[in-house]
C-alpha cells in the first residue's frame, strides 16, 4: 500500500465527529437521570398539564430575603386593622371591575392570598393561579393530580410565593412568572396553615403525640433540625405572634400555649371555657378570643394567660374579633351576621347591630376615616376616626361608628366579597363572587380620586 492511501481523510473524520456528537446529545437529552436536582424534583412534583409553570435550567440564586407582604388578618398579631396609616374617605365608588377567566374548568377557590402584586388563588388540591390587580392571569402552577394533599393558603413575600400541600409537598416560585425556585417534600402531614416567620416557613405537621412545628428556610428550602412538638389532642392550630410579650401563641380548641420563638419552649398555657374561633388577637399584653360558646374572652399575657373577663354575644362567633387601637374596642360577627362591639378594658357589650350579612366574607376590620366626618357622626376626636368595616346585606360593605354602631355609609360592589380587601392608598380592592359563580376583582376608589382619574383618562383620550 503506498503512502497516499494511508493519508487521513479529514472530511470523513469531521463527519464522524459531528455524527458522534449528535448521538451523545440525543442520549443525554432523553435521560432523566442527568437532569439537575431541581429540574428532576420539579418534574416529579408538577402536573403534566400544558398550563403548568416554567422550570428554569439555571434559576437565579437569591442571597437575601424579601419583606413579607401577606399575612391573614393583615399582621401576625391578627388584629385585622387597615395597614394604610392615613385616614380614609367614607365615600367610595366602584371605579373599575374585572371579570376573571382563570382558564381552569370548574375552578373553585379554596383560599385567596393577596398583596400589591395581585391575587393568588388556590383550589382544594391542585391549582395555584396568579392574577394581576387588573384581572389578567399571569401564570398557573399545578401539582400532580395523583397527589393526596389539599392546598393551604399561599404565603407571599416581595419576590416569592410558597405553596404548601397538606401531604407535605412544598414549592417556592417566583411571583413574577411562576418559575420554580426550589421544591421539598417533608413527608409529613401538614395539619394547619403555615406562616412566614423571619427567615423561615413555620409549618404545623402531625406528630405521634401532637403537633410538630417544622421550620424550613425560605431562601433554599432546607429543613432546620429544631422542631418542637406541642402536646395537643387536636391537630388544627392557629398561630399568633404577641410582639410585646415576645411569644408565639398557639391556639388549638380550648387550649392556648405561649412559646418562646427563640428556644420554642413553653412559657405558659391556659384553657378557655369554649373552643376558640380563629386565631388569638394580640395587642400589647392583651390577648382576645372569640368562641363557639358565644363569648369574647380576654386573658392577660403578662400574667401567664390569667382570665380577665368573658363577654356574652348571644350567638357563636364566625371569626376572630377585630381590635381597634387607641379606642380600645373589639367587634366580632356572629352566626346570624350580627356585629357586637365590646369594650376591651371591661368586657361590656356596647352595642349589637343586625347586619344580615349574606356574603361569603364574615370578617370585620378596622380603619380610620377623615376628621371631617367625626363631628357629623358624633364621634370622639380623641379616637382619631377609628371605625368598624364589614360585609353587610348583599354585595355591600358597611362602615359603623365604634361608639353607637351607627352606619356611616354602605359601599356597593358588583359581587359578594370573599375575603378581607386588599388595602391600597385611596382604594380597597375586593375579590367577589358573582351569583353565576364567576369571580370579579372590584376596585373601590375614593369618590374624589375617582373623579380625578376619570378627568385624567378623558384628557389623555383628547390628546390621542
Amino acid at each position: 500500500m503506498d503512502y497516499e492511501s494511508r493519508k487521513v481523510k479529514w472530511h470523513w473524520l469531521l463527519l464522524f465527529i459531528l455524527h458522534s456528537a449528535a448521538v451523545v446529545y440525543l442520549i443525554f437529552k432523553g435521560n432523566p437521570l442527568l437532569y439537575s436536582h431541581l429540574e428532576l424534583r420539579s418534574s416529579l412534583t408538577v402536573s403534566d398539564s400544558k398550563s403548568q409553570t416554567t422550570i428554569p435550567t439555571n434559576p437565579e440564586v437569591l442571597d437575601k430575603l424579601s419583606e413579607i407582604t401577606f399575612v391573614p388578618r393583615y399582621n401576625l398579631s391578627r388584629t385585622a386593622v387597615d395597614t394604610i396609616a392615613v385616614p380614609r374617605s367614607k365615600d367610595y365608588v366602584e371605579f373599575e371591575k374585572h371579570s376573571l377567566n382563570l382558564g381552569v374548568p370548574d375552578f373553585l377557590a379554596n383560599h385567596i392570598s393577596y398583596d400589591r402584586s395581585g391575587f393568588y388563588f388556590v383550589n382544594t388540591s391542585q391549582w395555584a393561579i396568579a392574577v394581576s390587580p387588573g384581572g389578567e392571569v399571569r401564570w398557573k402552577y399545578a401539582f400532580k393530580k395523583s397527589s393526596a394533599g389539599s392546598l393551604l393558603p399561599a404565603l407571599l413575600d416581595e419576590r416569592l410565593i410558597y405553596l404548601v400541600q397538606s401531604d407535605g409537598q412544598i414549592v417556592c416560585l417566583d411571583k413574577a412568572n411562576g418559575s420554580l425556585r426550589w421544591a421539598l417534600n417533608l413527608k409529613q402531614k401538614v395539619v394547619a396553615p403555615p406562616i412566614l416567620w423571619n427567615d423561615q416557613i413555620l409549618i404545623p405537621t402531625k406528630a405521634t403525640t401532637g403537633v410538630q412545628l417544622r421550620m424550613v428556610k425560605r431562601l433554599n428550602g432546607r429543613v432546620m433540625e429544631e422542631s418542637p412538638v406541642i402536646e395537643v389532642k387536636q391537630p388544627n392550630v392557629d398561630l399568633t405572634y404577641a410582639d410585646a410579650l415576645k411569644v408565639m401563641l398557639v391556639t388549638v380548641g380550648t387550649k392556648v400555649i405561649a412559646l418562646s420563638p427563640t428556644t420554642w419552649s413553653v412559657q405558659w398555657t391556659q384553657t378557655l371555657t369554649d373552643p376558640a374561633v380563629g386565631p388569638a388577637v394580640a395587642s400589647g399584653t392583651q390577648i382576645f378570643f372569640a368562641t363557639l360558646g358565644a363569648k369574647v374572652i380576654k386573658i392577660d399575657g403578662s400574667k401567664k394567660g390569667k382570665l380577665e373577663w368573658e363577654a356574652d354575644i348571644q350567638m357563636p362567633a364566625v371569626s376572630a374579633p377585630v381590635y381597634l387601637p387607641v379606642i380600645n374596642r373589639l367587634a366580632v360577627m356572629d352566626t346570624n351576621g350580627a356585629i357586637s362591639a365590646v369594650d376591651a378594658k371591661t368586657g361590656k357589650i356596647l352595642w349589637r347591630v343586625a347586619s344580615e350579612n349574606r356574603n361569603p366574607a364574615n370578617e370585620v376590620w378596622g380603619a380610620r376615616i377623615s376628621g371631617k366626618y367625626i363631628e357629623d357622626y358624633q364621634m370622639d376626636w380623641l379616637h382619631k376616626g377609628w371605625t368598624f368595616w364589614s360585609p353587610c346585606a348583599d354585595s355591600r360593605v358597611c362602615i359603623y361608628t365604634p361608639n353607637k354602631g351607627q352606619v356611616v355609609d354602605r359601599l356597593a360592589l358588583s359581587g359578594r366579597p370573599l375575603t378581607l380587601p386588599l388595602p391600597l392608598e385611596k382604594r380597597w380592592v375586593f375579590i367577589s363572587r358573582q351569583k353565576s359563580g364567576g369571580y370579579t376583582i372590584s376596585h373601590l376608589v375614593e369618590e374624589m380620586e375617582a373623579k380625578r382619574l376619570r378627568e385624567s383618562q378623558s384628557s389623555n383620550k383628547t390628546v390621542d
